[in-house]
C-alpha cells in the first residue's frame, strides 16, 4: 500500500453497490491518500490516529474488511497504551506515540497523563464506533473477495526457483528407488485450467516424467498446514502481552505452536478448522523465518479463485482478531510489522480456500496435491489417511511420458449430469470445466434434471467430503 497503485486493477470488495460511484479522479485521490497514510503508519505504527485515518480512506474505497482491520488495530493500540500508562508511573508517550519517555515528575501530579489517557479513551471509542458502523454492530459483513491492486508483482507470479523447489519436494515424496528418475514433475503449460489468472504458458500442472503402470502410487503428500476440530481443554490465558516487547519467533516449535492454537478451538461462533488453518499457515511462516508470508514457498505456489458473483461472510472475530492474537503470541508486532497487514492475511485466505481439502472434522492444505489440476475423467485418484494429513495419490491407468496428470475434485457427483458437476466445481473454478468429458457431454447437450437440489448441498458451503472419499 506504500507504493503507487494502478487504478485499472481496482476492484472493490463491498458486496452492496455504492449510492454514488466515485469518479476516476476521486479514486486516484483516495489511492494517493492511502499511500501517504500507509507511509505515516510505517513511521508511527503506535499512533492510533494514523490507523483510523487509513480506515476511513478504505471505507471510501469500498474495502470494508480492510477498514475493520485498521480500526481494530487502532482500538488494540489504545488498549495497549492505556495498560502501559496504568502500570508505569513515570512513563510518557513521545511524539506520534513513537516512543516512551521517563518523566521526572510524579505521575499522580501530572495533568498531562490524565489528558493523554482521556485522548486514548476517546480514540478507542472512535475506533469501536467505526467498527460497529461497518459491521452494523454484529461484527459480520458480506464482501466479494477480490485481488488487491497493490499486490507486488513478485506475489502475482511463480518463479523458476519456486518450480525447482516444488520438484525437489515431488522427488522427496516418492519411493527412494525412483528418486533418480521421478514419476512426475511440475512445469508450465498446463491444460484445463479454466478461469486461471495465468496465461497458458504460465499455468502450472503436474506431468509424467516417465511411463507409469496403472495402480502405481506416485505421490505421498504430508500436509504441514492442517486443522482438526477435536475437543480440547480451555487453557488459554487472555493476556495479549505487551505489543512493543515480544519474544523471539525463532523459538517457536511444534509443541509451542500446538499450545498456542489450543485456545482457538474454544472460541464460540467461529469456523474453527478454517481459523486454525489460516493461523497455522501464518505460524509456519514465522517458524521458517520467512519475512513476508506471501514469499513462503507453500503460499507462493497457490492460486486463488475470485468469484465476482459470490459474496462471502466476513467476521471481525474470526478473520481479524483471532489471527492477530495468534501472531502476537507467536512474537509478531502486528502494528510495526506490515508484512502481516490485514490485506496479506485475506490474500492468504483466498489461496487456502481454493486449495485445501476438507471433511467434517478436519481441513488440510496438501501442498503437492494442490498443484494437480481437475478433470472429470481423472488419471489419478487420491485418498487421505486416518490422520487427515497424509494424502496418497496413484494412477488409475497406464500413463505415457509427458502426459498431464489430473485428479477429480468432486467424485461424489461423478454420476451426475454435466451441468450439476459444473455447478459443484464453482467452489474451485471461476469458469466451466472444459475437460474431455465435460466437452463431450456438453456437445451431446446433456442437461440437469428438473428438481435437482445440489446447488444447496453442504459441499458448496465449505465442509465437503465424508471420510475416505476420493476426489
Amino acid at each position: 500500500m506504500d507504493t503507487p497503485i494502478n487504478i485499472f486493477d481496482y476492484s472493490p470488495t463491498r458486496s452492496s453497490p455504492l449510492e454514488n460511484e466515485p469518479t476516476t479522479a476521486a479514486i486516484e485521490t483516495l489511492f494517493e491518500a492511502l499511500v501517504a497514510q500507509t507511509k505515516a503508519i510505517m513511521r508511527f505504527p503506535y499512533d492510533p490516529k494514523q490507523w483510523l485515518a487509513r480506515a476511513r480512506t478504505l471505507i471510501d474505497l469500498a474495502y470494508p474488511e480492510l477498514a475493520c482491520g485498521d480500526a481494530w488495530k487502532a482500538e488494540h493500540c489504545c488498549r495497549t497504551l492505556l495498560r502501559q500508562y496504568n502500570t508505569a508511573e513515570r512513563i510518557r508517550l513521545g511524539a506520534n506515540s513513537g516512543f516512551w519517555m521517563f518523566d521526572q515528575q510524579e505521575a499522580s501530579q501530572d495533568e498531562r497523563k490524565v489528558n493523554m489517557q482521556q485522548l486514548l479513551l476517546t480514540l478507542q471509542s472512535t475506533a469501536s464506533t467505526l467498527i460497529s458502523s461497518i459491521c452494523e454492530g454484529l461484527g459480520v459483513i458480506e464482501i466479494v473477495p477480490q485481488p488487491y491492486p497493490w499486490l507486488a508483482s513478485r506475489h502475482r507470479t511463480r518463479s523458476e526457483a519456486l518450480l525447482q523447489q516444488i520438484n525437489r519436494e515431488l522427488v522427496a515424496s516418492q519411493p527412494l528407488d525412483t528418486q533418480d528418475w521421478p514419476y512426475c514433475i511440475v512445469k508450465r503449460g498446463a491444460h484445463n485450467v479454466p478461469g486461471s489468472e495465468f496465461s497458458a504458458d504460465e499455468a502450472l500442472g503436474i506431468f509424467a516424467q516417465r511411463a507409469i503402470p496403472a495402480g502405481t502410487t506416485i505421490v505421498k503428500d504430508k500436509g504441514e498446514i492442517w486443522a482438526c476440530t477435536a475437543p480440547t481443554s480451555k487453557v488459554w490465558s487472555r493476556s495479549l502481552g505487551y505489543v512493543f516487547k515480544h519474544p523471539s519467533p525463532s523459538a517457536l516449535n511444534d509443541d509451542m505452536e500446538t499450545a498456542l492454537l489450543h485456545w482457538i478451538k474454544d472460541v464460540d461462533r467461529v469456523d474453527t478448522d478454517r481459523a486454525l488453518l489460516r493461523i497455522r499457515s501464518l505460524t509456519r511462516c514465522v517458524r521458517d523465518g520467512v519475512l513476508h508470508p506471501l514469499d513462503h514457498t507453500v503460499v507462493a505456489r497457490l492460486r486463488p479463485a475470485y468469484r465476482n458473483e459470490e459474496s462471502l461472510r466476513f467476521s471481525l472475530e474470526a478473520d481479524i482478531v483471532l489471527a492477530n492474537k495468534a501472531l502476537l503470541q507467536a512474537g509478531i508486532d502486528i502494528l510495526a510489522n506490515h508484512n502481516f497487514d490485514t490485506w496479506v492475511l485475506l490474500t492468504i485466505d483466498a489461496r487456502l480456500d481454493n486449495n485445501c481439502w476438507s471433511e467434517p472434522n478436519a481441513r488440510c492444505l496438501s501442498s503437492l496435491f494442490a498443484l494437480f489440476n481437475h478433470s472429470c475423467e481423472p488419471n489419478v485418484v487420491w485418498e487421505h489417511q486416518d490422520d487427515h494429513r497424509i494424502v496418497h495419490m496413484r494412477v488409475n491407468r497406464d500413463i505415457e511420458v509427458g502426459e498431464q496428470l489430473f485428479v477429480q475434485y468432486n467424485s461424489y457427483l461423478d454420476d451426475r449430469p454435466v451441468r450439476e458437476r459444473q455447478q459443484a466445481l464453482r467452489r474451485w473454478l471461476t469458469e466451466d470445466c472444459d475437460c474431455t468429458r465435460c466437452t463431450r457431454e456438453m456437445a451431446a447437450e446433456v442437461v440437469v434434471q428438473p428438481g435437482s437440489t445440489y446447488q444447496d448441498a453442504e459441499w458448496n458451503s465449505g465442509v465437503v467430503d465424508p471420510p475416505g472419499l476420493l476426489w
